[in-house]
């Protein structure tokens, strides 16, 4: 297996699949064509010196406008890794665990459900078959109040696991845009508070593999912490 953490490379590095019919060239970058036999199915031009040919996927955030591929090319905007990561642990771990505690099975399955719900509606509404702007904004508001204090206890964790000064300076500098929605504010807190706490031992690249493997380091220990505090609150009959 090859792995490459910089799409910036002299020159394409290419990978080659193909079943005997079917013919697949794909690039570390993103870029790449395939074809049936002699027919292509995707243009393409052989060029060594750019590699911003083929068919790519387009992805755009609805509430700030912005724009980007779902690899490298052609857009050329590197993704970060790690807040992605810190943002869905929250949606699928912490969030989980703390409304476990709350309420139970019902409350984990009840936070499961928003979450699940909003991207379902989300990627309905990104289709434009059907209008469910009124139903998505609902669900929006719905998780972001649920996720609300799960995102702040899990950004603690954060700082508890990583540098704790780093990620409280992170929070303290953290301001909210007023163009910013009530629910998004969550993922932003929770991404730039564990961005901020991967410093030191865990300090790697930006947007390398090696960041990203930390980022899930940190989440294990920030679980860890979690596990701990809720153990310690069962010994002494805070929690059931």
């Amino acid at each position: 297996m090859r792995v490459f953490a910089d799409p910036n490379t002299p020159m394409p590095e290419v990978h080659l699949l193909s079943n005997g019919s079917y013919h697949v060239m794909a690039t570390h970058a993103g870029g790449g064509y395939s074809s049936w036999r002699e027919l292509a199915v995707t243009r393409w031009r052989e060029d060594a010196t750019a590699d911003c040919w083929g068919t790519f996927i387009y992805l755009r955030d609805r509430d700030t406008g912005n724009y980007w591929s779902s690899a490298y090319q052609p857009t050329r905007s590197r993704a970060d890794h790690y807040e992605a990561i810190f943002v869905q642990a929250t949606n699928r771990i912490f969030g989980v665990v703390f409304w476990f505690i709350i309420l139970g099975p019902v409350g984990a399955w009840l936070f499961r459900l928003s979450d699940l719900l909003r991207q379902r509606l989300a990627f309905e509404t990104a289709r434009g078959l059907q209008d469910m702007g009124g139903a998505l904004a609902a669900v929006e508001t719905a998780h972001g109040v649920l996720v609300w204090v799960p995102a702040r206890l899990s950004a603690i964790g954060y700082a508890f696991g990583g540098s704790f000064d780093d990620a409280l300076n992170g929070w303290r500098s953290y301001e909210l845009r007023e163009n910013l929605p009530f629910h998004r504010s969550n993922d932003e807190i929770v991404a730039r508070v564990g961005k901020a706490a991967m410093t030191g031992v865990l300090a790697e690249p930006s947007n390398s593999s090696a960041a990203a493997r930390n980022a899930m380091r940190l989440v294990t220990r920030t679980l860890f912490i979690w596990v701990t505090v809720i153990a310690a609150m069962t010994l002494f009959g805070w929690a059931v």
